[in-house]
């Protein structure tokens, strides 16, 4: 894993403490049903029911919309007070953090997680602990940016970034300007660009993942994944996966999605199932 200053402490405490800031909080649930519309299809796309955890929940929407559809459902988040939903029969969320949960080997028949993975320090830990508590036979699935999206890029180089105000952020950064995975005047755009054009042939072509890392923007407001930490793409999940023989890779990209895109599409959509 590549290494970079990742503030660990402090994202960690910021995800911990902040009600407001880094999650989707006091929403109707007709707006939480759109939200997380293209979160729940994908997976029940793959499963209809069992034993589901939610992980990086936030304030617990999504967990409640599959418990609403029949899953037995645990939301874990490293808040400890950020949940908007009672517990039921069917629904219950506690405190986990994604790189040590606390359940046991095996224990659910689904591990899911939506725009989460990006903020884990170490991703390839989270991944391994998911795959540790999850059935034979189970389905684990990652939502998420494509943070080396070359056609993110693309777009914005070309709009974007033209929007910036004042019109000088175009070309030169100033002090309250967040600091994009993708760069956000037009000089860091370029660069990133150029960047992801050489990583990602040289991801392709590796045996084993390279978790890329990045220094995450600690200060609020939080928005396009400035706060991240971790460079989340599908070739990563790829070859992690290629390189597990109890796992075998059901999707990888959004379904209906020519596989040629994959790459160049602004999502992560990834499903994989463990063998019986």
């Amino acid at each position: 894993m590549e290494k970079s200053e990742l503030k660990t402490d402090q994202l960690q405490q910021l995800y911990r403490e902040s009600s407001e800031k880094v999650r989707k909080i006091d929403l109707k649930k007709e707006e939480a049903e759109k939200h997380y519309r293209n979160y729940f299809n994908f997976v029940t796309s793959f499963v209809s029911s069992g034993k589901l955890l939610d992980i990086g929940c936030g304030s617990g929407w999504s967990s409640y919309l599959f418990a609403q559809h029949g899953f037995e459902t645990t939301g874990v988040d490293l808040h400890s007070n950020g949940f908007d939903h009672e517990t039921s029969e069917k629904l219950k969320f506690q405190t986990e953090d994604a790189q040590n949960l606390s359940f046991n080997d095996e224990s659910f028949d689904v591990v899911c997680t939506n725009e989460c993975l990006e903020h884990v320090p170490d991703p390839q830990k989270a991944l391994s602990e998911m795959t540790r508590v999850l059935k034979p036979g189970g389905y684990l699935v990652i939502i998420g940016p494509n943070l080396l999206s070359l056609g993110m890029s693309v777009k914005a180089i070309t709009k974007y970034v033209w929007q910036q105000r004042p019109i000088s952020r175009v070309v030169y950064r100033d002090t309250d300007l967040p600091f994009h995975p993708l760069g956000n005047t037009l000089p860091e755009i370029f660069y990133f660009f150029g960047r992801n054009l050489f990583l990602i042939p040289f991801k392709s072509m590796a045996k084993n993942p390279s978790f890329k890392m990045r220094t995450p923007d600690l200060r609020p407001p939080f928005h396009a994944d400035s706060d991240s930490c971790y460079l989340l793409n599908p070739i990563d999940l790829q070859k992690f996966f290629n390189n597990k023989s109890d796992f075998s890779i059901k999707q990888s990209g959004a379904i209906g999605r020519p596989k040629s895109l994959e790459l160049v599409a602004s999502g992560t959509w990834f499903c994989a199932q463990k063998k019986m």
